[in-house]
């Protein structure tokens, strides 16, 4: 995620419900942590612009054949977002198909993957359907 500042930030903050974040990185990433659905990443010096990638799980608890899955796309506070990229990797025994992504452009992804990136903060957003790998 590409995001820019009107003033510098030592920190950015991001909500995201229902995931469970398992790694934040980019090259001004100190650290980071999550409380609940607040995500909040320390930066190594107060930055106006900034890219960081974030990894997260989710469980959406239902096991309907197709099941639609709308990746979270985090709203940074105190700043906007200038562009977003999304990478869906499906659990062992799904695979996925591309359900609404006007406003992305698909991008080169690993066998079994999605990938997608806008530039646009308006885009709607994107949904993918997970369907059992058969």
């Amino acid at each position: 995620m590409a995001w820019a500042a009107k003033d510098p930030l030592p920190l950015a903050e991001f909500a995201l419900g229902g995931v469970r974040v398992l790694e934040v990185r980019g090259p001004d990433v100190a650290g980071w942590g999550q409380s609940g659905g607040r995500v909040q990443v320390w930066l190594r010096a107060g930055a106006r612009e900034g890219v960081f990638e974030w990894t997260g799980t989710t469980d959406s608890g239902r096991a309907t054949d197709p099941l639609p899955f709308d990746p979270v796309h985090p709203k940074v506070l105190n700043a906007r977002v200038l562009g977003d990229e999304v990478r869906v990797k499906p659990a062992d025994g799904w695979a996925l198909r591309p359900d609404r992504s006007r406003g992305w452009q698909p991008m080169a992804a690993p066998a079994g993957e999605l990938r997608f990136h806008t530039d646009q903060p308006a885009a709607p957003p994107l949904r993918v359907l997970l369907v059992p790998d058969r």
